[in-house]
């Protein structure tokens, strides 16, 4: 890495905020299509990534078993457009970016700034055109679909990370609902945690899960304020396998 200088200006309104592990964070300029940064800013330091012509989407996690950071990026393909290409970016590797293959992918936004979400060491995307989730396993750089819960009037389902659990939430004017995915032992479900009334206050995202099971949330008219719901005592569960 090289030291993190004043030219690398990480204002908000310069660079959109990718992920972070264990200490470092990945960034991305907001109003162009790379380069991408990895950021240590307890040491001062950060090493660009190589840039990319066109539009895509952005993750970035960390393999426990393979001790390797990775970002991963979805890339409009050039010539097929409801292709996408997969690629990835080992930390420490000499290979640079790496071509995974092309998967179709009709319907997908690359226009915006939608990063990959990271959770139980995979990153995840919300696929609309089959209205489920993808997944990319960054220890087996393999790839999985999840459902997603049942929505809720026709709510965009937004996914999130709350305390350890991969979250999809549903919100509009008038209130929402959070799913959590719960494992239990090789088995996955979700669970609706809450439902909540946005009483008039507008769109409200969850942004923080407390030990004692209380949901965090903002936004909406008045960005300033924080909401509190606790999670409700009986929840809905939904199992869907391995």
């Amino acid at each position: 890495m090289v030291d993190l200088n004043p030219s690398l200006d990480v204002g908000p309104d310069c660079y959109s905020f990718v992920g972070s592990c264990s200490g470092l964070i990945c960034l991305e300029k907001s109003f162009e299509r790379g380069p991408s940064y990895i950021c240590n800013p307890i040491m001062r330091e950060y090493i660009t990534l190589p840039r990319f012509e066109g539009y895509y989407k952005s993750g970035f996690g960390y393999s426990h078993s393979t001790k390797e950071y990775k970002v991963v990026r979805i890339c409009l393909h050039p010539d097929k457009p409801n292709f996408s290409i997969f690629q990835v970016y080992t930390l420490g590797s000499s290979n640079g970016w790496r071509n995974l293959g092309e998967m179709e992918w009709k319907g997908m936004d690359l226009h915006g700034r939608e990063v990959g979400v990271f959770a139980n060491e995979a990153l995840h995307w919300v696929n609309q055109d089959k209205n489920n989730i993808l997944a990319f396993h960054l220890a087996d750089e393999k790839f999985s679909e999840l459902p997603l819960p049942p929505p809720m009037r026709n709510c965009y389902a937004m996914l999130g990370v709350l305390g350890d659990f991969l979250s999809v939430t549903y919100s509009d004017n008038r209130g929402g609902e959070i799913w959590l995915m719960e494992k239990n032992k090789n088995l996955s479900c979700w669970s609706k945690e809450i439902r909540f009334d946005s009483s008039g206050n507008g769109i409200l995202w969850p942004f923080g899960y407390t030990r004692s099971r209380r949901f965090l949330l903002n936004g909406g008219s008045c960005r300033s304020k924080i909401y509190v719901f606790k999670s409700e005592a009986s929840s809905t569960n939904i199992d869907f396998g391995k």
